[in-house]
Formats: structure tokens, C-alpha cells, sequence
């Protein structure tokens, strides 16, 4: 983390995209198309011990090589790790059973002058996140 002058400290503008994906094993599952300026999307519908594909975008486009932060939970503990997205933005993980599990992914970066001067501040920041609760 960057040092802050107490002083100086960088304004921010953020967005959050936040998705829950529920289904039901008797319907089948539709494949989801990118409409959020920042998003995680499932790719297939998986069943118990399963892998779950999923595909993070940003203006539509597939973000390569991005790290996805997964939070996972059971009745006993808590789980974290990190994986980054292939050249395609895609990434899978396998659902372990009676977990709840949360994908998150940020993007940070400075807007450009006008939107500098629209929005106020010094940083932008998008926030995707996509929650499914494995069976």
C-alpha cells in the first residue's frame, strides 16, 4: 500500500457490480452475456462436484491475466485464495460441496482529465463480484 500524505489523502470514485447466481437442478441453464461495465459471469451450470467456468469482463471485453480473489465458507470455516484469469479472461473453480462462495475482482486506475474533473476525484475503482452457493 502507498504512503498517503495525512494531508493530501487521494479521493475515490467506485462502482460496485454485484451478481448472485441461484438455479434451480430442475431448469436448464442459460448462458449469460456481458452487460455491466465490470462483471463476473458463469459460463456453465454445474451440478454437485462439478467445476464451475466462469469469465470476467470489463466493457464487454474479457480481461486477461486479472486476479480474482474466491472467499469460500462451509458450516466449519472460512477459505481464501487467489487466481488470475487465462488470455481469454476465463478461470474455474472446482465447488466443494455446502460451501457459499464469493468471486471478486477490482479494478483501480486514474481517470482522465475530464472525467477527473466530472467525477471529483483522483481514482476510480470497479468492483465485480458474483456469490453461488454450491449444493
Amino acid at each position: 500500500m502507498q504512503d498517503f500524505d495525512n494531508q493530501n489523502i487521494p479521493t475515490e470514485n467506485y462502482k460496485r457490480f454485484a451478481k448472485t447466481l441461484l438455479y434451480n437442478d430442475e431448469k436448464s441453464f442459460f448462458i449469460q452475456k456481458p452487460k455491466l461495465d465490470f462483471e463476473i459471469i458463469a459460463l456453465n451450470f454445474p451440478k454437485k462436484d462439478e467445476v464451475l467456468n466462469l469469465k470476467l469482463f470489463h466493457k464487454k471485453k474479457p480481461l486477461s491475466n486479472w486476479p480474482i480473489l474466491i472467499f469460500s465458507k462451509d458450516n466449519d470455516q472460512t477459505y481464501n485464495e487467489k487466481i488470475e484469469t487465462n488470455s481469454n479472461g476465463e478461470f474455474e473453480i472446482y465447488l466443494n460441496e455446502d460451501r457459499t462462495y464469493l468471486f471478486s475482482a477490482v479494478k483501480i486506475f486514474k481517470p482522465n482529465f475530464l472525467d477527473k474533473f466530472k467525477l471529483k476525484s483522483d481514482l476510480v475503482s470497479l468492483w465485480a463480484s458474483l456469490t453461488v452457493k454450491a449444493n
